[in-house]
Parts: structure tokens; sequence; C-alpha cells
């Protein structure tokens, strides 16, 4: 083989297996070098040997000194996960430059904290350069694996990062109303196991009223931020259902989503009145876990507030409009579209765009029945696990019509189809509108 076809062949290879280029001094930036350069600030008193170093926490809290990541979790989960993904350059036998193996787990804890393998890894996950731009993206739940087992649960990765919208993220004032009451509706301390990894619940609890209420805020209630990935909620009226907790992949199963929380997503507040609630209906909590730190002992009771009061103002639906017709072929970029015509006055207060995985571009733009448009929501970079919903407000006419588009980059090889499951796809947009109704085109 001459030296050209060696060179272009490992070329080839670090393009796909996600080893990066060679820096102007000859030594090869894996993202993980064993260098100087660490995830936190270390000094140590140099007139004293045995002077322990002292170690500045990490992005957003995330302090080395405070992290052994579990063998157990390594073995269960982590070390299976850096196999797949970083095991051709970081293997065994380290090939294409990489400084060293990333799969001894003893090496990767070996050192100061702040100056570890595992906390290089940490720190080049949680930033966005590895695995490096030549390689395909991780899956969210693997992504999240690996951050949680390398910072103990202390980080999650930002899946905002990218993520570009054409309106802001819809935020309630600092203060609740003053003459709202509230309740909460939470888990009942679930138990999260060592192996429990992309595990979504849903939690079935009545509505603690009695009478019809307008419910005019929504908080977040996290209580163990290590395993809560988002949550969302749909109300069920009328129901029969006997379970208070029950595995649930996909929607959770009622009668309308009323409420949606993501990482970045603030409390959302009616200026004037709100979503109407009864005495005979419940709440169907569902909440996606990650355990990928593999924390013992977690009892999550994690859910929502509400501030609720009279049947007084404007009342609140939660309508969709989009398209049900989606094939994305293996290896592949697809798209789906679909064109409604408003047949009646109705006021949009926000969006809440929903799509899956492999969900890339998503937009509604309205056509107004003289010909002109105005955007109602445009988004780029899309990410499963950064659900959030915009302040929309528009008024649609009679004549109006709703254009929804979805993109989609298909990395599987297997075709994806519409459907409820997370390995499915769908494409809608969920507004809140009044007067409430399925869809602001009936």
């Amino acid at each position: 083989m001459t030296r050209a076809r060696y060179w272009l062949l490992i070329s080839l290879l670090c393009i796909t297996a996600g080893c990066e280029e060679e820096n102007s001094e000859g030594a090869t930036d894996t993202g993980l070098a064993d260098d100087a350069a660490s995830s936190a600030d270390v000094s140590a008193d140099t007139a004293d040997e045995d002077a322990t170093p002292t170690v500045d926490a990490g992005p957003d809290g995330w302090d080395p000194a405070n992290c052994e990541p579990s063998f157990e979790a390594w073995q269960r989960h982590s070390k299976p996960l850096v196999e797949t993904y970083c095991s051709t350059c970081h293997g065994e036998e380290p090939q294409f430059g990489a400084p060293y193996s990333l799969l001894d787990y003893d090496a990767l804890l070996a050192g100061e904290p702040g100056e570890r393998k595992v906390d290089r890894m940490a720190e080049r996950l949680l930033d966005g350069t590895m695995p490096p731009p030549t390689s395909a993206r991780l899956p969210h739940t693997d992504l999240d694996t690996l951050v949680e087992w390398t910072t103990c649960g202390q980080q999650h990765p930002d899946h905002s990062q990218g993520l570009q919208a054409s309106a802001p993220v819809w935020t309630a004032p600092e203060d609740p109303p003053s003459d709202a009451d509230h309740f909460d509706v939470t888990a009942n301390a679930f138990e999260i196991g060592l192996d429990t990894l992309d595990h979504y619940e849903c939690f079935v609890i009545d509505a603690p009223v009695d009478a019809d209420r307008f419910m005019r805020r929504f908080e977040p209630v996290i209580d163990d931020e290590r395993v809560v990935h988002h949550l969302l909620v749909s109300i069920d009226r009328d129901s029969d259902e006997t379970r208070d907790s029950f595995r649930c992949g996909g929607f959770p199963p009622g009668d309308g989503y009323v409420y949606v929380w993501a990482p970045g997503q603030a409390p959302i507040e009616f200026e004037d009145g709100g979503v109407r609630i009864g005495p005979d209906d419940k709440f169907v909590l569902q909440i996606h876990y990650n355990n990928g730190a593999g924390v013992e002992g977690v009892r999550d009771s994690s859910g929502f507030r509400v501030y609720h009061g009279p049947t007084e103002g404007t009342e609140y639906g939660l309508a969709s409009v989009g398209s049900p017709y989606i094939y994305v072929r293996p290896n592949s970029e697809g798209q789906t579209a679909d064109s409604c015509e408003v047949k009646r006055d109705v006021y949009i207060r926000a969006s809440w765009p929903h799509m899956h995985e492999i969900g890339t571009e998503f937009e509604t733009i309205i056509e107004r029945a003289d010909g002109t448009e105005e955007t109602l929501i445009d988004l780029t970079g899309w990410s499963f696990e950064a659900q959030l919903i915009y302040d929309t407000p528009a008024q649609l006419s009679p004549g109006d019509k709703l254009r929804t588009r979805c993109k989609y980059d298909n990395p599987n090889d297997h075709s994806v189809y519409f459907g409820e499951g997370t390995g499915d796809e769908m494409c809608f947009n969920f507004m809140y509108i009044s007067p409430p109704m399925d869809s602001p085109c009936n």
C-alpha cells in the first residue's frame, strides 16, 4: 500500500470513527488529551509537597472533588456505551492518534479530582466537543447516561445547545397571583433503581377540587434533578383508571394535554383566565427518568404546582395542528407538512412544538386570507429533550391558514413512521388557544 493510500485510509477511518485532526504543533487533540488542561482549575502550594490541590467547581456547580463515578453503573451502562461510540479510537489499544484507552475504570479515575481522565471526558461531553463534529451525534438517552455517570448525577447535558427559535420561551411573572389557591401534583416517592434508564412512568392523581376551576399558572416541582429529564401532563376526564402508576411510553393517556416541562422552561401563567379542571377529572403525570449515574436509594416525588381560581375570564385549551403522515427512509433526511384553514375567530396564546428523536427543524406559518404570511414559530437545531413552550400570541380569523412543516434526519438502518413511541416520529404544534377546541381548523 502506498503512503498516500495509507493516509487516505486513516483519514476516512478518523472521519467515520470520530477521531480529530492534528493541531498545528502535531499533537492529536482527541478531546481527552492528558495534559495541563482540565475541567476544573487546580492549584497546589508548591512549597508543601503534601498540600492537597484545590479543586474549583466545574460548569454550573459540578464539583469533581465530590464525585467518584459508580463502578457498578460503569459496568452496567457506561462502559457498553463507550465501547459503542468511542472504542474505534479509544479502545483497549488506542488508535489513530488517541492518547489512551477509555475502557479501564481504574485508569479513568486515577489522579487528582479535576485532572482525571473521567473529568476531562465529562467536560468534553458537556461542551459538545466529544464525540467530535465529524461523528454522528449521540442519542439523547446515551448522552445523558454518560454525562450523568462522569459527573455523578451533578450535571445533565444542555439539550438546547444549538436550538434557535423565532419566539422567546413563555415566561410567567416571578411571583404567582396573590389571590389564587394552589395544589401540587407529584409522584409519591417513586423508587428509581440502578437500572432505570430511559424510563417513562405515568402517575394518576385525582384533581383536588370540589368544583370547576381555572388553572391559571403552572410551575415545575423537581424533587431529584439527578434522574428527572422532562414531564408531560394530560387530563383524563370522567376516567375509570384505578392504577396509581404504570409504565407508559409515547404520550400519556387522557383527553387532552395541559402542561409540559423540560430544563429551561420557566413557569407559565395566563394573564386572564386559564385551563378548566373539574372535580371528576384526573391528572396523568408522565415523568421521564434516567439514572445514568447509578445513584442508589433514589425515591422521587417530582411533578408540578397549579395555581387556580374561579372560572372567570378567558378559557383556554390545548389544541393541535400538524401531520400524521410521516415516513423517513433509513439513513436519509425527510419531511412532512400539513395545511388547514381556520373556520372561526381563534386566539393563540402560546405554542409547544413537538417532534421526537430524529426531528431537526419545525415551523408553523400563518397564511392570512389576503395572502400575506407571518411566522408563528420556527425552530432549528431541534432536541427531543428541550421541549419548550414559546410565547406566540396571534389572532386568527376565518379564511386564515396554518401551515406546519417538520424535517427529520434518520441515522438508523430502519425506516421511521408516525407513532407515539419515542422511536417513532410526530409533527404537531400544540397551542394554548381560546376558545378551547381540538383544532383551530375544526
